[in-house]
């Protein structure tokens, strides 16, 4: 009792000294080390096929019958063979890293007849271990613990190379000829039976411009008189004779 006392105010000492956190402290992962240890952990998960062996965790242990199952992570999901017989579909995972350097992985799947099942396993040192709990409708929460390792590993599919598209070549447009005639007078249209045909527009006449008359030359007096006398006279007229009965 007196060394169980001791111990108490041992690490009580410390903590007040502020040596205790300190050790503690030293102890968490920086966010860094996380970092490099999730990369690590999410290349050995989704490039590897994991072998478990399933136990359930309810009824006489006589009863308990281990089940084979195998484990696939693609994509970020969850592929249970076992459990996507039952009509589980594969599931988002979420991938973590505990302050001790511990990989936590937890995903949950549901099936069309209400059920649900949990995932939690820890990934240490290539073992992969951890708690099922599956809820099925009218018989309530059936809890399972798993355990295996990797099986074989799984190349990861090459990305196809995309195929650069040809850039078409714009084809040249043949240039129209412009015709300097005039365009051809439109024929009028056809007249509907049982309509009065459209009139004619009026033409119009155009007057061509009448010439302004010219000015008679200026005559003299004398030259008047000197044109009369040289205008010869008119013949005398023959009187008719009168006619003899």
């Amino acid at each position: 009792m007196k060394k169980k006392m001791g111990w108490i105010m041992a690490a009580a000492v410390l903590v007040l000294m502020g040596i205790m956190p300190v050790y503690l402290k030293a102890q968490e992962m920086s966010a860094e080390e996380k970092a490099k240890v999730l990369e690590a952990a999410n290349d050995e998960l989704y490039r590897t096929e994991w072998k478990i062996t399933v136990l359930p965790m309810w009824g006489p242990k006589e009863s308990r019958k281990p089940v084979d199952d195998t484990l696939r992570l693609l994509d970020g999901k969850l592929h249970s063979k076992a459990f996507s017989q039952e009509g589980y579909a594969d599931s988002n995972v979420s991938v973590t890293v505990q302050d001790d350097g511990m990989v936590v992985v937890e995903t949950m799947q549901r099936n069309d007849k209400n059920g649900v099942v949990f995932w939690r396993g820890e990934l240490s040192q290539g073992i992969f271990r951890g708690v099922i709990s599956k809820q099925v409708p009218d018989k309530g929460t059936l809890s399972y613990s798993f355990k295996g390792q990797s099986s074989k590993m799984i190349e990861p599919t090459p990305t196809p190379t995309p195929t650069p598209t040809p850039t078409p070549v714009p084809t040249p447009t043949p240039s129209v000829a412009v015709s300097a005639e005039a365009p051809a007078p439109k024929e009028p249209d056809a007249a509907v039976p049982g309509t009065a045909a459209p009139e004619k527009p009026a033409e119009k006449k155009v007057t061509a411009p009448s010439e302004e008359p010219k000015a008679a030359p200026l005559v003299s007096a004398s030259e008047k008189m000197k044109a009369k006398a040289e205008t010869p006279a008119p013949a005398p007229k023959k009187k008719k004779k009168p006619a003899v009965a």
